[in-house]
């Protein structure tokens, strides 16, 4: 199916101030998507060299849709993927031809394009799963080069399975099912949490109060795939929507983890293997759910990343593997209620980590770093390290 390209332009469309204390970002722009955008998914799709974003739409009869980075930095005329309601997108290369594929959530499973020439997506292929899918991801799971697929069912529903989807390298996918608690309302993450350089599996639940809620499976890096699950203990009972693994250098990871009823992010040290305590609490504004960490300022450290209502938070990793002080910017105004709302790369070409957003009612949220950062001294606090990025 030759891919059909969206609107005759697209105006990145500067809208909005930044905070003050903002420092790392310019202020917001947008790329327009009608519709109700809920997840995002990035990587170089066309393997030109700039970093692309993938638009998944929570609504019947919306479009998934894919924004290429051109040259110049901009993005060009958004190509229509497939029409269908997802939750969750990923991206991945499963037919080995260098173009990356795209891989959505749907409740009756997963829909896979696979990206035949640049820019040009082959017609659905429906993969039905037994309660669909809520949310997916793509790693190589057997350690065979070839992606796979990671798909979990909204929890409630889902008899505690999680569905595995091997790539056979002949165009298809062997279904593995494991048995992992989850409760719905679910977040996935891939990490690798135990410290031996095989990612690991990480499902949490904003329902089913129960003590531990935070189900993982351990990566073996054979042909068992994982591990049996294990279930963290956060300290206490909570319902908790997102999850995000906090790499602290010298030590193993962290976790951080966010509930809609509770208006902080809490934080959890790892002291040794699978052994988990609750350390400090991050206050956040309006009880947000969405969690990501990635390094944003360019020192090697992860930092944390929220938002919610009209405001994205940040918080810098300190040298003594804390969090903070809080950096905030104005955003546009959406329900932001996707844990995998947040895509983060070089969206435009000057070699410095962006953010991008989705925004139910208005589109891709995109936050672009200032260059001139570092000349900022009010967002050095004097307990962060040194700046090691390079400003251009």
């Amino acid at each position: 199916m030759k891919a059909k390209h969206l609107l005759t332009a697209v105006a990145l469309t500067l809208l909005g101030a930044a905070d003050s204390h903002a420092g790392l970002f310019k202020p917001y722009q947008l790329l327009p998507v009608s519709g109700w955008p809920v997840a995002l998914a990035s990587g170089d799709l066309d393997a030109d060299g700039h970093r692309d974003i993938v638009v998944a739409n929570e609504c019947n009869g919306c479009d998934l849709l894919a924004f290429f980075q051109g040259p110049a930095g901009t993005f060009t005329n958004p190509v229509h993927v497939g029409t269908l309601l997802s939750t969750s997108v990923a991206v991945g290369d499963f037919d080995k031809n260098r173009l990356l594929d795209v891989v959505a959530a749907t409740g009756e499973g997963v829909t896979v394009f696979l990206q035949t020439s640049p820019r040009t997506f082959a017609a659905p292929a429906n993969i039905s799963l037994f309660q669909g899918a809520f949310k997916v991801a793509v790693e190589d799971i057997d350690h065979d080069g070839h992606d796979d697929i990671i798909a979990v069912p909204w929890g409630s529903n889902a008899d505690n399975i999680v569905h595995i989807l091997l790539n056979d390298n002949q165009g298809g996918f062997t279904l593995v099912e494991r048995t992992l608690a989850h409760y719905g309302y679910d977040d996935l993450k891939l990490a690798d949490l135990n410290g031996d350089g095989i990612n690991d599996m990480l499902v949490v639940s904003g329902e089913g109060v129960v003590r531990n809620n935070i189900g993982v499976l351990y990566g073996t890096g054979d042909s068992s795939l994982f591990a049996a699950p294990a279930y963290l203990d956060a300290g206490y009972s909570s319902t908790w929507w997102s999850v995000a693994v906090t790499p602290i250098p010298g030590r193993l990871p962290g976790l951080a983890l966010m509930a809609e009823s509770a208006p902080y992010v809490q934080l959890l040290s790892q002291s040794s293997a699978g052994a988990f305590n609750a350390t400090a609490t991050l206050p956040v504004d309006n009880w947000p759910e969405g969690l990501l960490a990635a390094d944003l300022d360019g020192d090697g450290r992860v930092d944390l990343i929220t938002v919610t209502g009209n405001r994205f938070q940040y918080w810098p990793q300190n040298c003594g593997g804390g969090f903070g002080p809080p950096r905030f910017l104005e955003v546009p105004w959406s329900n932001y209620k996707n844990t995998h709302q947040f895509a983060v790369g070089d969206f435009n070409g000057d070699g410095l980590p962006d953010v991008a957003i989705a925004s139910d009612n208005k589109g891709v949220v995109l936050l672009l770093r200032d260059p001139d950062f570092l000349s900022d001294k009010s967002f050095e606090s004097g307990s962060l390290c040194e700046w090691s990025a390079t400003s251009p």
